[in-house]
C-alpha cells in the first residue's frame, strides 16, 4: 500500500499506483489471451481433425490480409511461402475429398 513520503511529495505515491495499474493491466491480459484459446480447444474436441487443421490456417491468413488493408508490406518472398503453404492445403483438402468419394463408392 503506497504511503505519502513528504520527502517525495504526491508524485511518488501516484508513481506508486500507476504502476500497480500497470501490473494489473499485465495480469489482465494474461487472462484476456487465454480465455479464447481455452474456448477454442473446448469447441474443437468435437470436430474432425481436418476441418481444425483448416480453422488453424485461417488465421495468421487472416491476419495477413487485415496487415495488407492496414498498409502493411507484404515481401515477394513472404508472398511466395504464403502461395506454396496454401497450394499444400488445397492438395490435402481435394485429396480428402476424392479419399472420402472413394470410400462411400466401396461401401455401396
Amino acid at each position: 500500500m503506497p504511503v505519502y513520503d513528504y520527502k517525495k511529495g504526491l508524485s511518488a505515491m501516484l508513481g506508486c499506483f500507476l504502476i500497480w495499474g500497470i501490473q494489473l493491466l499485465v495480469m489482465g491480459s494474461g487472462i484476456v489471451t487465454a480465455a479464447p484459446m481455452l474456448l477454442y480447444a473446448v469447441g474443437v474436441r468435437n470436430l474432425p481433425l481436418m476441418t481444425s487443421g483448416i480453422c488453424q490456417y485461417l488465421s495468421p491468413t487472416l491476419g495477413i490480409f487485415c496487415g495488407m488493408i492496414l498498409g502493411e508490406s507484404l515481401t515477394k518472398e513472404k508472398l511466395v511461402s504464403f502461395c506454396f503453404i496454401w497450394a499444400g492445403v488445397i492438395l490435402y483438402m481435394l485429396n480428402s475429398i476424392y479419399e472420402e468419394k472413394r470410400r462411400c463408392r466401396a461401401a455401396v
